[in-house]
């Protein structure tokens, strides 16, 4: 599962499980590879023998355990090491394990999910990730589209987290349109958080596009650079449908390493109306 921070994959990937397991209920295992030190992770997924390193009083067993029988995912696997991400490899071909300090075969019985906000194919054309661990896991894949470039889903979104928070909110139609032009870089996660606050301090009040403007500067860099607007000394401020459109080439470009191509696909645009938006915008 492929897509920007905050897009909603763990959701994604819960939801694949559930379906999984309607008939029959089955473990379903999180794991988060950044979250982890490197030298602990590969006793997370594995499981360890009682003294198989200091501080290994008990025998532990592993994720890969836990989630025998049902679904385990790997999330931001992007930033997995590469000596690790050689490690899992073997795993997944093999299906077995051991784990650390063992030597009993323990067969694999998880189903792997893995998701990433990282661009991998890129990353392993850059030796920054194990291409045949990036094919190994690319047997399905599904791409979850950022909120700017699907913006249509925003009012639905907000009709779910109002009713998810019991509350009922009223917008004027400017404030809607904000919403809609606005490039989310934070996305679903970012909208569900404004949600919450205007939940709090609008509830029964109408919603503006001013109120809009004050909460969405909450928590980011800036108002300005968020939309793109510009600062004393540049060129000025850009129509709100550019802006958006300007903001969201910004975040894919940097989002794959400036690579064209690999910017265009996440876009769902040609090559070379990428290269004609770059130069319409100025962005070098």
């Amino acid at each position: 599962i492929i897509g920007e921070t905050g897009t909603g994959k763990e959701i994604i990937s819960a939801a694949i499980h559930g379906v999984r397991s309607a008939i029959t209920s089955s473990p379903y295992v999180t794991i988060n590879c950044t979250a982890i030190p490197e030298n602990l992770l590969e006793s997370e997924l594995f499981g360890h023998e009682k003294g198989a390193f200091t501080g290994a009083d008990q025998l532990r067993k592993g994720k890969f355990e836990a989630a025998a029988g049902g679904d385990i995912l790997l999330d931001e696997i992007g930033d997995m090491n590469l000596n690790m991400q050689g490690k899992l490899l073997r795993v997944l071909e093999s299906r077995e394990f051991e784990r650390v300090g063992g030597s009993n075969v323990i067969p694999l019985r998880a189903n792997i999910i893995a998701s990433t906000n990282k661009n991998l194919y890129v990353q392993s054309e850059e030796k920054k990730f194990r291409a045949d661990l990036y094919y190994r896991l690319n047997a399905i894949e599904l791409f979850v589209p950022p909120l700017r470039i699907r913006n249509h889903d925003i009012p639905l979104l907000i009709d779910h987290f109002s009713q998810e928070l019991d509350v009922k909110l009223h917008f004027t139609s400017d404030a809607i349109n904000l919403l809609m032009d606005y490039p989310w870089p934070g996305n679903v996660r970012q909208l569900r958080n404004l949600v919450q606050r205007l939940s709090i301090f609008y509830a029964d009040t109408q919603i503006t596009a001013s109120n809009i403007e004050g909460e969405l500067r909450i928590g980011q860099r800036t108002y300005n650079e968020a939309f793109g607007f510009a600062t004393e000394g540049q060129q000025p401020p850009l129509k709100a449908i550019d802006n958006s459109e300007r903001s969201a080439i910004i975040i894919a470009m940097k989002n794959n390493n400036n690579n064209i191509s690999a910017a265009a696909r996440e876009l769902g645009i040609s090559r070379g109306t990428l290269y004609s938006k770059l130069k319409k915008y100025d962005l070098r």
